[in-house]
């Protein structure tokens, strides 16, 4: 559950984030980059449980 809204969150705020300025969609794409590494691992984690 979380993970699928963290998944939305990150889909939806892309796209949001993109537009605005250019400046705001490279900050929020290189955290898009650590958060997906980041619940990449988590669910290889579960997954190997």
């Amino acid at each position: 559950q979380t993970n699928d809204e963290v998944w939305h969150f990150l889909a939806a705020g892309d796209k949001d984030t993109f537009y605005p300025t250019y400046g705001s969609a490279i900050v929020f794409r290189a955290a898009t980059v650590l958060g997906m590494i980041y619940i990449s691992a988590e669910g290889n984690v579960e997954g190997g449980e």
